[in-house]
C-alpha cells in the first residue's frame, strides 16, 4: 500500500535456482536494482499483482524484492 510510482526497489535471488553452483559451491545471489511501474487490479479494484520493471534475472528465485529501507 505504500509503494508509488517508479518507486526504486531492489530484487535479490538466484538467477539459476539454488542448485545452480559450480564445483559444490552455493550459487552466487544476484542483487539488481529495479523499480515499481504499477498496481494490477481484479475487476473490484483489489490488488492481485504489483508490476515492476528490470531488475530480475531469468528464472530468477528465492529472494525477496525490497525497498531502500530493507522492507519486504
Amino acid at each position: 500500500a505504500d509503494l508509488v510510482e517508479l518507486q526504486g526497489l531492489t530484487t535479490i535471488g538466484y538467477p539459476f535456482g539454488t542448485s545452480g553452483g559450480i564445483s559444490g559451491k552455493p550459487p552466487a545471489v544476484a542483487v539488481r536494482p529495479t523499480q515499481f511501474t504499477r498496481f494490477l487490479k481484479d475487476p473490484l479494484g483489489r490488488t492481485r499483482r504489483i508490476q515492476i520493471e528490470g531488475g530480475v534475472y531469468t528464472g530468477n528465485s528465492g529472494g525477496p524484492i525490497v525497498d531502500a529501507e530493507g522492507v519486504v
